[in-house]
């Protein structure tokens, strides 16, 4: 079993980084493809208001609630880019936790259509957070894969990660969101070759 240390990082170290260095690692490319499918999402939401008959600046229509999470998401974004992502495995097994622990609220007291219950709501705010244990379900089989890297082609590391999915896709499925649970299932058949490589 790997050992995983963490440090604390120093301010002074974030300082030594120059802003040219950091400019230099930020992925342009994927904030430009990020920006432009906000952009086509906001046209989208605005046609669907005016559709509507009413004014796309009208407080609860489909703009006025895509311009509020396209700004929920670029600061989302801004925290996201201003750290090395690779400490994330120091939290893998809280994280796990916290996914699991999302997609049973979602069952005791999230709502949707027909029976199913896929949004949880805090007041204004609705979240679907099996999308959001999507990320973290990436996340935790990084962290399991990358310890056992010389062992990818084992039954036991297999195994060990179909048990790790199991429950979250579990609980999804009990939603019932079969889209969200073929995405675990599509997560689990590559992270064998990709995730950890990619990740760490």
């Amino acid at each position: 079993m790997g050992v995983i240390r963490a440090e604390p990082a120093r301010v002074t170290d974030w300082a030594a980084k120059s802003v040219g260095a950091a400019w230099r690692a930020f992925d342009l490319q994927l904030a430009t493809f990020a920006g432009l499918l906000a952009a086509v999402g906001l046209v989208m939401a605005y046609t669907n208001s005016v559709e509507a008959g009413s004014s796309p600046l009208e407080a609860g229509t489909t703009f006025t609630r895509g311009l509020m999470w396209a700004g929920i998401a670029v600061l989302a974004f801004i925290v996201a880019t201003s750290f090395d992502y690779r400490w994330l495995k120091t939290l893998s097994w809280p994280v796990y936790g916290l996914q699991l622990g999302l997609l049973v609220l979602t069952l005791l007291i999230g709502d949707g259509v027909g029976g199913s219950e896929r949004w949880v709501t805090f007041g204004p705010f609705t979240f679907q957070f099996s999308e959001l244990a999507k990320i973290l379900m990436i996340i935790v089989l990084a962290q399991y894969l990358a310890s056992r890297q010389a062992k990818l082609d084992s039954l036991r590391a297999i195994l060990g990660a179909c048990v790790l999915v199991g429950p979250p896709l579990i609980l999804v499925m009990l939603q019932p969101d079969l889209g969200t649970s073929l995405v675990f299932g599509a997560i689990l058949a590559g992270s064998r070759n990709e995730v950890s490589r990619c990740f760490w």
